[in-house]
């Protein structure tokens, strides 16, 4: 059984009126951790920074760190409700993407890239996993998101008049070996990170 979810990203219509998006049918039994690293793999993003899967305000699916327990058991502000935590690693997509259409994914909670992942078809038969379908072409990770992106084109557009902060941008730009989407070699990545 395989689920067919597009992956959007948020806020990027400044750059791509028409949406920043992927397409992937997906077995529904891989983990929510599994489903982070397909992410990863179609955005070329380096996977060292906080994420988190939301559905709803009822559960929240992560790696489980020290810090997310002491904060349910000594919140800021006294009576907070905080979603229920589940951990990546054992908690399977078929258990929510079944009973949920969308899911908030958040990565690097300080650039605040943000998705959406909807449920668009469920398939009862078994198919290959990976990327039918994509649009965009996702920022690098670390710049300040779509405002960052912004100053990232205008620092390489400088070219030898840029300013010394715009070359070190560049410089920080070429360091992270961002890469643009091939589909190939994202395919190639989900197929192992799914077996």
């Amino acid at each position: 059984m395989n689920f067919k979810l597009k992956i959007e990203m948020n806020n990027v219509e400044e750059i791509y009126p028409k949406g920043l998006y992927f397409v992937a049918i997906l077995s529904v039994n891989i983990t929510f951790l599994q489903l982070h690293k397909v992410i990863m793999a179609c955005t070329n993003y380096q996977d060292y920074h906080q994420w988190d899967f939301k559905f709803s305000n009822e559960f929240e699916v992560k790696e489980i760190n020290k810090f997310d327990l002491e904060m349910r058991e000594n919140p800021f502000r006294p009576g907070t409700k905080f979603p229920d935590l589940l951990e990546s690693k054992d908690t399977v997509i078929k258990d929510f993407f079944t009973n949920y259409d969308k899911a908030k994914y958040t990565y690097d909670y300080g650039d605040g890239n943000e998705f959406t992942i909807s449920r668009v078809e469920t398939y009862d038969s078994d198919l290959v996993p990976g990327v039918i379908e994509f649009a965009g072409k996702f920022p690098p990770e670390d710049v300040g998101f779509i405002s960052g992106h912004f100053e990232l084109v205008e620092a390489i557009k400088a070219g030898k008049n840029a300013t010394e902060e715009q070359i070190e941008m560049r410089e920080h730009f070429i360091e992270l070996g961002y890469k643009n989407f091939d589909i190939k070699k994202a395919n190639s990545r989900i197929a192992k990170i799914v077996l």
